[in-house]
C-alpha cells in the first residue's frame, strides 16, 4: 500500500513537471549569429605525455580562435624553414 501511494506521488510529479526544471527557452533578443559564436562544443583530446584523453569544452568562438593562431603558427614556420618551397629558387 505505501509502495503504490510512493508510486503514485512518483507519477504526479514526473507528468506535471514545474517551470524551474523545464529547459530553458532560448533568448529571442540574441541575433542568430552571436548565439552560434556562444555554443559550446567539447572534444576529447589527449594531453602531452599521456594516452589519457581529457575532455575540453569551448565555445565555437574560442575554437576558431585556437585554429586561427595553429594556423598562422604553422605558415610563419614554414616562411622561416630554409627547405620551404615558397621561399623561391636556391
Amino acid at each position: 500500500m505505501i509502495v503504490s501511494a510512493a508510486l503514485a506521488v512518483a507519477l504526479m510529479f514526473a507528468a506535471d513537471p514545474s517551470p524551474a526544471s523545464s529547459t530553458p527557452q532560448p533568448d529571442a533578443a540574441k541575433p542568430a549569429a552571436e548565439s552560434e559564436k556562444d555554443r559550446i562544443i567539447c572534444k576529447r583530446e589527449h594531453e602531452v605525455g599521456s594516452n589519457r584523453r581529457k575532455k575540453i569544452c569551448r565555445t565555437v568562438q574560442e575554437w576558431n580562435h585556437i585554429r586561427d593562431q595553429s594556423q598562422g603558427a604553422m605558415r610563419d614556420a614554414d616562411r622561416a624553414s630554409p627547405n620551404s618551397q615558397s621561399s623561391g629558387p636556391l
